[in-house]
């Protein structure tokens, strides 16, 4: 293709490069140009074409903001909520928490747990509460103002079947009791609070200088700096509009996902999980 379109074009670039002020304008020039668009292309088609025949399971947004988006589901936990590290982001409803939901995948089951929000998760209609679920292909999700589906490769179910399913609530098997994250405790590393200890509660433990459950007497911090709760996901801190950040082993974070041994600094005062 390069030795065609420079042959094609070289009646035109060899007059060009006998003008005035153009300089030595190499004749291969078109050719490569149109040689990387098309290579780009190309490796484009080809990793989105991979991407589809390789997934197995998937969710689809089809009510709330980029309807029609696809989450390809190829992880153990696939978190569902506000937060910015959340494989599937939901922004723009208070209702939704950062890690409101997950999706566990275990071989070629899949299930879905609420993360302890309070608005809680409906599926097919019917509130699973503070439990784990299995998910089927076609089974319809809706987190506060959003509606997902789940998709599986082989449900070999028909569009229209599926918007029938979507349409009535079906009867969901009673769920296993959803296991709570392991009790945890934060453990001050520095200044005045050294070696205290704060046990966690998975409802939700503020941090802050003033007004919070943890008071850090520290003036780099804000006065409701972040917050801790925990669900059958696991832990999670998340940083409530601090001054200074809220920092997870050193980066900084706006929710993050947190186990035993991460370090959690805010303003000048670090916590250990334990």
């Amino acid at each position: 293709m390069f030795d065609i379109v420079s042959q094609l074009l070289s009646g035109v670039m060899v007059p060009l490069r006998q003008q005035p002020g153009v300089g030595d304008v190499e004749i291969g020039a078109p050719g490569r140009a149109i040689y990387s668009l098309v290579t780009g292309a190309a490796i484009g088609l080809c990793a989105a074409v991979v991407e589809q025949m390789g997934r197995k399971a998937w969710l689809r947004l089809r009510l709330g903001k980029n309807e029609g988006k696809d989450w390809v589901v190829d992880t153990a936990h696939t978190y569902i909520g506000s937060a910015e590290t959340a494989q599937v982001p939901l922004f723009g409803d208070p209702s939704v928490i950062p890690f409101h939901a997950c999706v566990i995948k275990r071989g070629s089951r899949y299930s879905l747990a609420d993360g302890g929000s309070p608005t809680g998760t409906v599926v097919n209609g019917q509130s699973i509460g503070h439990s784990e679920v299995p998910l089927n292909h076609g089974d319809v999700v809706q987190i506060g103002s959003f509606v997902i589906e789940f998709l599986l490769r082989s449900g070999g179910a028909s569009p229209q079947r599926d918007v029938q399913r979507a349409a009535q609530p079906v009867p969901i098997p009673v769920p296993a009791p959803a296991a709570s994250p392991t009790p945890a405790t934060l453990v001050a590393l520095d200044g005045v609070m050294q070696g205290r200890r704060f046990p966690l509660a998975i409802t939700g433990c503020e941090l802050g200088r003033e007004g919070a459950h943890v008071q850090i007497p520290d003036p780099n911090a804000s006065r409701r700096h972040a917050r801790i709760a925990g669900g059958p996901a696991g832990w999670f801190v998340e940083d409530l509009g601090s001054t200074n950040g809220t920092f997870v082993n050193g980066a900084r974070v706006g929710t993050a996902p947190i186990q035993v041994g991460d370090v959690v600094r805010l303003g000048s005062t670090s916590f250990r999980i334990e």
